[in-house]
């Protein structure tokens, strides 16, 4: 069915009160080209497919919006961008998740370590434990860099393990949440040069 400027308002205002049809010609006529962008967001035909049905999905479950919506297109790629944006936001921040759990844990080594972080991914872990309390700092180091268990810790530093204990709990807490914050940050320069 196709769809003048005109129609397309009766039709919106048509799937804003739950009429599937309407919002099938919606989805025939739009599907394809979020596909396209989601395919070039993310170089994956899996993942564009995955978007693109999770846009129409977000737009169906928010359809009595759509009666007030006078250039869907644009509405459109506004959604599809923030689904992809999401997307992309997930999966690195799983891939980082998973290259700090490999890089931190006890069995780790220092050559695996090595191949599994990327050198900016290095550079910014670095740089965040650098910002560390020094105490919490000290800790994440003992433990991560030097092997040293939680008894052993305490017994250097001359502190409880309690406190060892809390203090690695307040450093990984501190290098998540910057972890993820530069990635953010990576991710929105990204998109400011694709736009």
């Amino acid at each position: 069915m196709l769809i003048s400027s005109g129609n397309e308002k009766d039709i919106l205002a048509k799937a804003a009160e739950g009429n599937e049809a309407a919002f099938r010609v919606l989805f025939d006529k739009y599907h394809q080209k979020i596909y396209s962008f989601a395919l070039h967001l993310t170089r994956s035909r899996f993942l564009a497919e995955d978007i693109t049905q999770e846009v129409f999905v977000k737009i169906w479950l928010k359809r009595q919006d759509l009666a007030g919506i006078n250039f869907f297109y644009s509405y459109l790629k506004v959604v599809s961008r923030n689904v992809g944006l999401n997307y992309l936001n997930r999966i690195a921040h799983e891939k980082l998740i998973l290259r700090y759990i490999e890089s931190t844990s006890p069995h780790s080594d220092h050559a695996t370590e090595h191949t599994v972080l990327s050198n900016e991914y290095r550079q910014i872990l670095d740089n965040v434990i650098e910002q560390l309390p020094e105490q919490q700092k000290r800790v994440y180091l003992l433990s991560r860099q030097d092997g040293l268990k939680y008894e052993e810790i305490a017994v250097e530093m001359e502190i409880s393990r309690n406190t060892v204990n809390e203090y690695m709990k307040k450093a990984l807490l501190f290098i998540r949440s910057q972890l993820h914050r530069q990635l953010n940050l990576c991710l929105l320069f990204f998109f400011w040069f694709i736009s």
